[in-house]
């Protein structure tokens, strides 16, 4: 109990709780325990990126262009639904049995299994065989001893190249625009430097980068990238780490939330968690019910009835719910429980940003990515991600940019549903912000005045087909994936979303849009709906141009055959809905979605009912 009062004790001085139980870890014998907890209480440093470099399967795809820096990985076990799974990393497909791996074992002689996170990974056991006999940790074993012990592997570990072996350290920090190696530990290599100052210039947005390399043979590679805690260890007496320190002190700070909203947090996460839920759900839940209070169209009665059974009130006229039937659809209190249905790497698409990263190897299917805004640093980054650089003058660029383009999009790292979208134009040398025209200099002022972090983009033009539906909003199509096993992701459902003058300047459904069905086979779309007051009617044309709403998907086989592709290259996700505008040349993804809306419950196929349903039970 004393340790539980003493994380809520650090709680309450700024720490979270996962940094709370780490220097409480930490603290034990440390003989400068003042310094550690000011460094602790920073952490973490580099929020949200830093996720980008926890675990080996995120890295091997943010690093794809140093690929020859990073530990090959031969298989990772993945517990789905109860079932244990062994995926083949190289070749893309499940292992069978046991004697694949034991056949791997015996090719490279030595392997490691490990936790994947690059912090436990001090911590891999060794195998190895030699002599035509089985040894872990150097002590022998026969070859049924090594089975049980590949099959008590716990999840989310991995089978991996024996990396072990000389190390060395090198810490760069990102400040002032430029990269800077402040130090390093033990005979570095030049090539080594060389990688670490490149990897941290192409990532500008976190701060603080820790390298540990490790030579065997002569060949070098990454041990381990840390974005903050290594903080805590060792490097206090650099001088240059110190005043990074400092510098983080006082604009850390400066944000520090109140105790009360501190315990009101952590309380209302705790409420939820008894629950069943993760903490954002519960939230998103309990708005949704005031809303609907709000917003109702049915009786009080009808209301509570609807809210004791899980739903929303609007649900009955739209699904058609009565005391008979409702059992029979999935209530948005479970729907929202469930969440997450995804694993841990659900984080590659928490946000654009990142995103954007792991899909660097499908770059032409994204837009193009022009700045990375951050109110915190009020600097700009990746005027072009091909080519990286850091801009002061981040307004003065992106109005340039305005000019040079004549369209451009405004988006934040982290939003759905169109939340806080822009669209920024300049023609007939006006400045143009959703319509509206203003000044040079107050866009220079909008724009130094955000508060969240954003991205600027290129305008995606949707395809001159779809535009003579809706011609002033970009429309999109949203692919439902479902990928059970990790090798066989399967498109369940797909539609396509026409925005309305209600919609404003994006093309959500609940605003008043319109969507249509899309046939998965031939790309066919038609019996289009809209949802007014979260009643659903039919729309068979469009309520604003009076254009009949049906046709064929352009490119729809292979925008299906790159998202199955896509789909399996992004293979730990399993429940996926990609937002895809379809261009003339082509297609782009604007974002992948890991926990999609309801409203087209009753019109899902068995298949994904039956997923859903295999969920709740699970």
């Amino acid at each position: 109990m004393r340790h539980y009062f003493e994380i809520a004790r650090l709680i309450l001085q700024g720490f979270t709780y996962k940094t709370a139980r780490q220097y409480l870890e930490l603290k034990s014998g440390n003989d400068d325990a003042h310094d550690l907890k000011k460094v602790m209480s920073l952490l973490p440093i580099n929020k949200p990126f830093d996720k980008w470099f926890e675990d080996l399967l995120s890295v091997k795809l943010i690093l794809k262009d140093y690929a020859e820096w990073i530990p090959e990985v031969y298989y990772v076990k993945f517990v789905r639904n109860k079932e244990t799974l062994f995926y083949d990393l190289k070749k893309a497909i499940l292992c069978d049995d046991l004697d694949q791996i034991l056949s791997v074992l015996k090719s490279k002689k030595s392997v490691l299994v490990s936790s994947l996170e690059f912090e436990k990974l001090r911590y891999a056991k060794t195998c190895e065989y030699r002599n035509n006999q089985y040894y872990k940790e150097g002590q022998l074993i026969s070859e049924d001893e090594m089975r049980v012990f590949l099959n008590q592997i716990p999840d989310g570990f991995c089978i991996m190249e024996n990396i072990l072996g000389r190390t060395s350290e090198v810490v760069v920090i990102n400040a002032n625009s430029a990269s800077e190696l402040v130090y390093k530990i033990g005979r570095v290599s030049e090539s080594c430097k060389r990688i670490s100052l490149a990897i941290a210039k192409k990532f500008p947005e976190i701060e603080y980068m820790h390298f540990v390399f490790v030579s065997k043979q002569n060949n070098n590679k990454i041990f381990q990238i840390d974005t903050g805690l290594s903080l805590a260890k060792n490097e206090l007496i650099r001088a240059k780490c110190k005043d990074y320190i400092e510098y983080k002190s006082k604009e850390i700070k400066s944000k520090k939330n109140s105790k009360y909203r501190t315990i009101k947090k952590y309380m209302y996460a705790y409420i939820a968690k008894k629950k069943g839920f993760v903490d954002y759900m519960y939230r998103n839940w309990n708005r949704g019910k005031k809303e609907d209070w709000k917003t109702r169209n049915t009786s009080i009665i009808m209301t509570l009835w609807a809210h004791r059974r899980g739903f929303y009130s609007y649900r009955i006229a739209q699904y058609g719910l009565n005391s008979k039937n409702y059992k029979a659809y999935l209530s948005d209190y479970t729907y929202k429980k469930m969440r997450p249905l995804n694993n841990e790497y659900r984080k590659w698409l928490w946000d654009k940003l990142s995103l954007y990263h792991i899909l660097s190897k499908y770059r032409q299917f994204l837009p193009k990515y022009y700045f990375y805004l951050s109110p915190n640093k009020n600097v700009a980054y990746y005027k072009n991600l091909e080519e990286i650089c850091c801009v002061e003058e981040s307004a003065e660029e992106i109005i340039n940019l305005m000019q040079e383009k004549g369209k451009l999009v405004l988006k934040p790292v982290i939003a759905s549903h169109g939340d806080g979208f822009y669209k920024l134009e300049f023609y007939r040398n006006k400045y143009v912000v959703n319509n509206v025209a203003i000044s040079r200099e107050k866009v220079e002022t909008f724009l130094s005045n955000l508060k969240t972090q954003y991205l600027v983009t290129e305008y995606v033009e949707m395809h001159h087909t779809l535009k003579k539906v809706f011609p002033y909003v970009t429309g999109t199509i949203r692919i439902m994936v479902i990928n059970r096993n990790c090798i066989a992701p399967t498109i369940e459902d797909a539609y396509i979303r026409i925005a309305t003058k209600e919609t404003g300047y994006t093309d959500n459904i609940a605003k008043g849009g319109v969507f249509a069905h899309i046939d998965k086979e031939n790309g066919y779309y038609g019996n289009a709906q809209i949802v007014h007051n979260h009643v659903i009617t039919s729309c068979k044309y469009h309520p604003n141009t009076g254009i009949k709403i049906e046709g064929v998907i352009p490119h729809w086989q292979d925008i299906c055959n790159k998202v199955i592709e896509i789909s399996s290259y992004i293979f730990p996700i399993e429940y996926m809905g990609f937002d895809i505008v379809v261009t003339d040349q082509s297609f782009k993804i604007l974002e992948i979605n890991t926990h999609q809306d309801l409203h087209r419950y009753p019109e899902y196929n068995d298949e994904i009912k039956e997923y859903l349903n295999s969920k709740i039970k699970y």
